[in-house]
């Protein structure tokens, strides 16, 4: 699965035989929530037992590696979820990350249009086709939630609660 979207910019599910990839990613997952936008920081070893996780049960969502050239540039960690509510399934954004020198290019505006041709595909008829996306953005971080407002996204106002 690999499309180019922008001037050199692919998308392609992470290749869990390639070391740089999930060494990337991992690396990727700690500048993600080192920075001042997330609410927590996150334990390394989480994202090893996420692509641990992934790699042995596909069905729980995928890895999305951002490449630009030859460079990773960026990630995102889809999952899917079935609601009610929206009547389908839900294509949740679990995390996105776009390395800081790559910012502000684009790169998450094609990230988006990728996924509206690959999920969002009025053609498609199977379970994953998406009737809705859904991410979470830290109230610290005001550039995403309006990068993610012009794209689209309403707040929804509801408290997200979870036990440890």
């Amino acid at each position: 699965m690999k499309q180019i979207n922008f001037e050199g910019l692919s998308f392609q599910e992470i290749n869990f035989t390639q070391k740089q990839e999930k060494d990337e990613y991992q690396a990727m997952c700690q500048g993600l929530y080192a920075d001042d936008a997330t609410e927590h920081a996150l334990n390394p070893a989480h994202a090893l037992r996420t692509l641990q996780a992934l790699e042995e049960n596909p069905y729980l969502g995928k890895i999305m590696m951002f490449w630009s050239q030859k460079n990773i540039v960026g990630y995102a960690y889809l999952a899917n979820f079935w609601s009610n509510e929206w009547g389908g399934n839900v294509l949740h954004i679990d995390e996105i990350f776009v390395k800081e020198s790559y910012r502000g290019k684009g790169i998450t505006k094609s990230f988006f249009e990728w996924l509206d041709n690959t999920y969002k595909n009025p053609q498609k008829n199977d379970i994953f086709f998406a009737k809705a996306y859904a991410l979470e953005v830290s109230p610290k971080n005001p550039k995403a939630q309006k990068l993610y407002e012009k794209l689209g996204f309403v707040k929804k106002y509801y408290n997200y609660m979870i036990k440890v």
